[in-house]
């Protein structure tokens, strides 16, 4: 309820609900805002077609509908400290509600601010 419906707003590890992951407390918050869009700033640089940690050669997917990611996210085992750009629960919220989501390395800010300021950034989005 004290969530301002204006600007930008940043979040992790928030603990918002029991037994979800920080992905899933923000993309519920930016669901409950009404975002025009929904940043996860992770340790890779997007989405790519294989882990880039053991493939050099994997290829970063810089575009992709909800409906490709979801179907990407479903075949995840997912399990304790398990890795992937976006979980599950985010997932379904972000396809529910069809939020623009922006997958891009948070060790950059750079490039996160490329993409704020509407220019070429690295990362992958998912509408």
């Amino acid at each position: 309820k004290q969530l301002d419906k204006k600007g930008l707003v940043f979040c992790g590890a928030l603990g918002f609900q029991p037994n979800m992951t920080s992905d899933g407390d923000a993309a519920q918050i930016a669901e409950y805002l009404k975002a025009d869009f929904f940043v996860n700033l992770t340790n890779v640089n997007g989405l790519f077609e294989k882990d880039p940690r053991k493939f050099k050669n994997a290829k970063l997917i810089k575009r992709i509908s909800y409906r490709e990611f979801l179907s990407i996210v479903d075949r995840i085992k997912y399990e304790a400290g398990q890795h992937f750009v976006l979980d599950q629960t985010a997932a379904e919220i972000i396809n529910k509600a069809k939020i623009k989501t922006i997958i891009i390395n948070g060790k950059n800010l750079d490039n996160f601010i490329k993409y704020l300021n509407n220019k070429r950034f690295l990362g992958t989005v998912i509408s």
